[in-house]
């Protein structure tokens, strides 16, 4: 099927199939997946009694780049945190007591 040759009427029922396919697909991905955690952080008052921290929270933390952050990860020289989705991650606090000295060579 070239562009050139299809109807914008064409064009636009194959978007709406489309569209349909990916709104299935989304609610079979949400079934899939319940006891993933789709909320925020936890955040108590002030930062110290946050019970989740993010990537860009710890690397802030610990005065290093995000990337040097997954390269400790990596090299098991920090914890590797919890999946809270496909592409965010999030670290317990109480995970992260003690850290305070990571080597940052």
């Amino acid at each position: 099927m070239t562009i050139a040759k299809v109807s914008k009427a064409e064009l636009f029922e194959a978007m709406q199939a489309l569209r349909a396919q990916v709104d299935e697909l989304a609610r079979m991905l949400l079934e899939l997946e319940p006891e993933t955690p789709v909320s925020p952080p936890v955040v108590m008052e002030g930062e110290d009694k946050q019970e989740y921290y993010s990537v860009r929270q710890l690397a802030n933390r610990y005065g290093v780049s995000v990337s040097t952050l997954y390269r400790w990860v990596r090299e098991g020289r920090f914890p590797a945190g919890h999946a809270w989705g496909p592409r965010t991650r999030r670290w317990k606090r109480t995970e992260l007591e003690g850290l305070n000295n990571v080597d940052k060579r």
